[in-house]
């Protein structure tokens, strides 16, 4: 059995450290919801395996995952759905402090942001894998075909966003928040530690470098969100976790 998106698993799971080795998650590198849980097991020490999902970016060879609404997790057999749930689970079976009103803006309000103030030109940027960079464009035709990919990739990042609206309702779910004013409301610009939550990186940290950090990976130097309150604060994180892309492979 497994969960619908915004609703808790049922049977309720408990999930403790020693459940977490045979672990599978599926999902793109260019998804922010599958770089965030990506992020936990990563920095956590998680063995698991990544499962890609084919279209719209895969790497070669990667057999593609059935899912197409992801991250979607497997734990001994067990599937769960939804980056809030699976954050949560993870982080009670890791024993890390879990602040469910922090995570609910970085699942259902910062991840929608992010997409709805996409430009067409950061949309297609967004397209581009972690690893292998932008999708290739003949050189002739580039500037013809980059700004209908980037317009149709924006509708696809609207649509995500629209259907998370849809599928978690309001209050948790808040549109007109913008990006930056979220990233301060966690504490991004918070001063005097390397890390949000002070000498080391706790659960807001690792969500919040987990959303970032393929925009970051990718070298589209020109997103707006590079100048965003959160990139300064996760630095440290970013030097800490290294190419999380590409490690845990």
């Amino acid at each position: 059995s497994s969960n619908s998106e915004g609703c808790e698993p049922v049977p309720p799971i408990a999930w403790a450290r020693d459940d977490l080795l045979n672990v599978e998650l599926h999902g793109n590198l260019n998804s922010m919801p599958t770089m965030k849980v990506r992020t936990w097991l990563i920095a956590n020490r998680v063995p698991f395996t990544h499962v890609l999902v084919a279209p719209p970016v895969k790497l070669p060879d990667d057999p593609p995952s059935p899912y197409t609404k992801v991250p979607v997790i497997f734990v001994n057999g067990r599937r769960l759905n939804d980056s809030y749930f699976i954050i949560k689970y993870l982080a009670a079976a890791l024993g890390v402090p879990f602040d469910g009103d922090k995570e609910e803006l970085i699942t259902y309000s910062l991840h929608p942001s992010i997409n709805y103030e996409m430009t067409p030109r950061e949309a297609y940027d967004a397209l581009a894998h972690p690893i292998t960079g932008p999708i290739p464009l003949p050189s002739v035709l580039a500037p013809c075909l980059a700004p209908c990919l980037g317009g149709a990739a924006k509708k696809i990042f609207t649509d995500i966003a629209d259907n998370t609206e849809r599928a978690v309702g309001e209050p948790r779910y808040r549109r007109q928040t913008s990006a930056v004013a979220i990233c301060r409301a966690l504490g991004a610009e918070r001063t005097g530690w390397p890390f949000i939550h002070g000498e080391r990186p706790g659960h807001v940290d690792l969500s919040l470098f987990g959303v970032l950090c393929h925009f970051y990976h990718n070298g589209a130097c020109n997103w707006t969100l590079t100048g965003m309150p959160a990139f300064s604060a996760c630095r440290s994180l970013f030097s800490l976790l290294g190419d999380v892309a590409s490690h845990g492979r």
